[in-house]
């Protein structure tokens, strides 16, 4: 199979692969068919004497193959955005996309500015899904469309670039750990060095460098 594909397996379906000699590199996914159930029945996708039927086989699908690459990074690396890259994931498989007009991009856009008002710290995805009135699966899977990042990710990069903000101010970088609610120093040092290329302490002495 050529790199970039994935395959899809109902529950129960026999399974079969070959491998060529030079070996292969795979992820591979369970996802238990009772949550998949259970998401599809809450979301009227699927009747609850059924489970949903996805699309099985080999399949060339850049948007499956990207949220599978997620679900199993943000698994190995990040618990706090491990719900809403499955959530994505069963997105992915259990619908096709659809425009986000209307109330939906309302929804999204109200989002938005709770989470703006909200940047001293985490906000959970139950709290925002309910503030703009949709279940966690729909509304991850609207702003995912309309934003193009999932919302708890999207809160995490405007509090970093609040907290960018605040240190060209000349605050110093403990004190906008605290202001933030970043609690763990290592968790705040490693995030905004993975988004900003450089520590909080290494940004702040280049902005006295600039003042200077």
């Amino acid at each position: 199979m050529p790199a970039g594909y994935v395959t899809v397996y109902n529950p129960m379906a026999i399974q079969s692969s070959q491998f060529c000699s030079d070996g292969v590199e795979f992820v591979s996914l369970h996802i238990n068919p009772d949550t998949i159930k259970k998401v599809a029945i809450d979301n009227n996708i699927a009747h609850r004497d059924s489970y949903p039927l996805l699309q099985q086989g080999a399949l060339k699908n850049e948007k499956i193959f990207r949220a599978i690459q997620e679900c199993y990074l943000t698994a190995r690396s990040s618990s706090e955005y491990k719900e809403e890259s499955i959530l994505w994931l069963l997105a992915t498989l259990l619908e096709e996309d659809e425009p986000v007009t209307g109330r939906k991009r309302h929804s999204v856009n109200m989002a938005i500015n709770n989470m703006k008002d909200c940047l001293d710290g985490k906000i959970d995805l139950s709290s925002l899904a309910s503030s703009v009135g949709l279940s966690k699966y729909h509304f991850v899977r609207v702003f995912r469309q309309e934003v193009g990042i999932a919302p708890v990710q999207y809160h995490m990069q405007l509090r970093l670039i609040e907290a960018r903000r605040m240190i060209r101010d000349g605050i110093r970088p403990i004190d906008v750990m605290a202001d933030l609610g970043f609690y763990d120093q290592s968790h705040f040092i490693n995030t905004f060095r993975k988004v900003m290329a450089m520590t909080p302490d290494l940004y702040y002495r280049s902005q006295e460098i600039k003042l200077s």
